[in-house]
């Protein structure tokens, strides 16, 4: 199998999230930074995206016949940054699902949290865009609808681009977040650092339990079927012209 650069990068800026670097005060010797000193960046984040800068994804990866209530949790920590994503089905009705993703991130000095939620037609096929329309919110607020990224041109022309081998392997009984996993193991070497994905066959968004690159490690930490609506949705109000009126 042979990936090209841009796809691991992709992963990786995915799966990392925001890094960017923030000065550090000073709070004396030994003294941690006090929690309400950090900087809440959620807002400026959310701004990004309702004035067009960011956009949501066109495409959500989603497992057969999802149910509203599952979830699935990964964690990782990198230089003492901890980022959680949680996927959730909101909602299902048909072939329509509503699916949510919660980007938290937690740190000495910055902390973010919000939740991008995704209207998804489920019977379009892999590959193509399947998110119809998108919504932004802190945790429990309602969403406000948001622009959704154009799929760009496939481009089968070979770019010159460097290309890396890939050997994927079985893996059987892998314990983690509290259940016992088996599928493939994807390992890539690539400018001297080894990654590896690990994709367990009954898993949920895709299914990827572990990715391990160099130091960094993301790992599932959860997952379950009884979650919770992460954003406020409406509820389609009853049509109650036709009901009787008291005399």
């Amino acid at each position: 199998m042979k990936f090209t650069a841009p796809l691991l990068l992709l992963l990786v800026v995915l799966l990392c999230g925001f890094t960017g670097s923030v000065q550090q005060p000073s709070f004396g010797p030994g003294e941690p930074a006090p929690k309400l000193d950090r900087m809440d960046v959620t807002q400026s984040t959310i701004d990004m995206y309702l004035n067009g800068t960011q956009k949501a994804m066109y495409w959500v990866t989603v497992h057969e016949n999802p149910e509203a209530g599952q979830y699935w949790e990964a964690v990782s920590d990198l230089n003492g940054m901890k980022m959680t994503n949680r996927w959730n089905v909101a909602k299902v009705d048909g072939d329509t699902a509503i699916i949510e993703c919660e980007f938290k991130m937690d740190s000495e000095y910055m902390v973010s949290d919000y939740v991008l939620g995704y209207k998804v037609d489920l019977t379009v096929e892999m590959g193509k865009a399947n998110v119809t329309k998108a919504w932004i919110a802190k945790p429990g607020d309602e969403g406000q609808e948001v622009k959704v990224m154009e799929m760009p041109e496939s481009n089968d022309a070979d770019d010159g681009e460097p290309e890396f081998e890939s050997k994927t392997e079985d893996f059987a009984d892998m314990e983690l977040a509290g259940g016992k996993w088996s599928g493939k193991v994807t390992t890539t070497t690539y400018d001297g650092t080894e990654s590896k994905v690990w994709m367990a066959d009954n898993g949920w968004f895709g299914g990827m339990i572990k990715m391990q690159s160099g130091d960094y490690v993301v790992a599932l930490s959860a997952f379950g079927t009884d979650g919770k609506a992460l954003l406020k949705w409406k509820e389609e109000k009853e049509d109650k012209a036709d009901e009787p009126k008291d005399p």
